[in-house]
C-alpha cells in the first residue's frame, strides 16, 4: 500500500492499526509512505500531484500486480 506522508485520512495511528491488523491476520503486506507527498500525489493533474512519488508508486503497484496476477510460467505452480 502506498500512502502520502501528509494525509489526514490516513494518519500514522491508522497506518499502525492497519499494519498490526494485517500482521495479526497473517497477510503479507507493505505499507510505503511517500515522504513529502500529499493526499492525491499519484493523480496526474491534481494540485497535490508529485511526479517522483507518483512514478515510484505506480512502478511498485505494477510490480505487485505482475507478480500476483501473471499466469505461472511453464513448470511453475504445478503440484506433483
Amino acid at each position: 500500500m502506498g500512502a502520502a506522508e501528509f494525509d489526514a485520512s490516513f494518519p500514522p495511528d491508522q497506518q499502525n492499526r492497519l499494519a498490526h491488523a494485517l500482521t495479526e491476520a497473517g497477510v503479507a503486506h507493505t505499507i510505503e509512505i511517500y515522504a513529502n507527498a500529499k493526499h492525491g500525489f499519484a493523480v496526474n493533474g491534481h494540485l497535490a500531484y508529485d511526479c517522483e512519488s507518483s512514478e515510484r508508486h505506480w512502478q511498485r503497484l505494477r510490480g505487485l500486480l505482475e507478480e500476483t496476477l501473471s499466469p505461472p510460467r511453464p513448470g511453475e505452480g504445478v503440484l506433483r
